[in-house]
């Protein structure tokens, strides 16, 4: 699990990880937000550095395909959690936010 190696993880500790998410979440398809995107009906904004070490920019660019109406926007060089203090970023998400809720198409 890539996940716990990046935090150092030991393999039991990997384990115990699994165990819980399956215990309070009923196993990781009932987190991925890649599953759960398109029953979605909320707005989205993916925010992601395609060069990110941790997350691959393939699964953001999943996620928002995934997710009816959801808009992918590369944002290079902000690594994976420089991206939450950068001011362009966070002024992307606030301007997403506030702009007024556009219908999404959903297809049955």
């Amino acid at each position: 699990m890539a996940f716990a190696d990046s935090l150092g993880l030991s393999p039991a500790r990997a384990s115990a990880l699994l165990a819980n998410i399956d215990r309070v979440a009923g196993g990781m398809d009932n987190i991925d937000l890649r599953s759960l995107g398109p029953s979605q009906r909320a707005r989205a904004l993916v925010l992601h550095d395609p060069a990110d070490r941790e997350v691959p920019v393939t699964e953001g660019k999943a996620v928002a395909e995934a997710w009816p109406g959801a808009i992918f926007e590369a944002l290079p060089g902000r690594g994976h959690t420089r991206l939450l203090r950068d001011g362009d970023a966070v002024r992307k998400a606030v301007a997403f936010v506030a702009e007024a809720e556009a219908p999404i198409a959903v297809s049955a």
